[in-house]
């Protein structure tokens, strides 16, 4: 299970790097070992990690629109670093 940490600016999350799936293929592929999906590839993060790698992630919700999947929340990040 992961960890979250809100500031004033922005919110941190820790857990498992895992890929994730949906109808259509509407998602970012990536998510943390819990419901929260993430976008890595808006800031260019998609091939810094390993899938299952422990992560800590900071950045920001967004909503994203799929046509199958309708209005979603997404976690956007704009920095990742591995937990050792």
């Amino acid at each position: 299970m992961g960890i979250m940490k809100m500031t004033e600016n922005q919110v941190e999350l820790s857990g498992n790097l895992v890929r994730v799936f949906a109808p259509g293929g509407e998602t970012t592929g990536f998510g943390l070992k819990s419901t929260i999906e993430i976008d890595l590839a808006t800031n260019n993060l998609e091939d810094r990690f390993m899938e299952d790698a422990n992560v800590t992630v900071m950045g920001d919700f967004e909503v994203v629109e799929g046509v199958e999947t309708g209005k979603r929340q997404v976690f956007v990040v704009s920095k990742i670093e591995e937990n050792r």
